[in-house]
């Protein structure tokens, strides 16, 4: 059995057409966009990369997303709200993660909010 320190996550980001779209102006993701990402732990001890020199996955353990929707957030006392954003994790057979911890979410993002929450807005605002 190995120990946890051998693995390390690694995570695929995909961005909806409306979440990307815009990105190449300067505006933030309209309503309706969404991120999805997929967790998958790597081996550390023997790193085997793809041609692309990508890390090769060996086993998926979840799957987030984050989508933004006119409206959405009101609820939120100010310290968690995220704009419009919410957030669902799910297990690898698609279900909901009832046993995740959607705070940790929105506290991770928060201070994200001169980009509208979102890690990769850099990176989609470059991509053509």
């Amino acid at each position: 059995m190995r120990s946890l320190a051998t693995l390390l996550l690694a995570v695929l980001l995909c961005a909806s057409r409306p979440a990307a779209a815009p990105q190449q102006q300067p505006q933030t993701p309209p309503p309706g966009s969404t991120f999805r990402s997929a967790t998958a732990l790597v081996e550390v001890d023997v790193i085997v990369k793809d041609k692309d020199g990508r890390f090769i996955k060996n086993k998926l353990v979840g799957f987030a997303v984050m989508e933004k929707r006119a409206g959405w957030g009101a609820d939120y006392v100010p310290e968690y709200r995220n704009g419009e954003w919410e957030y669902q994790a799910f297990t690898t057979d698609r279900k909901a993660n009832d046993k995740a911890n959607l705070f940790a979410c929105f506290a991770c993002h928060k201070p994200l909010d001169k980009q509208d929450f979102v890690f990769s807005y850099d990176k989609l605002k470059a991509a053509k």
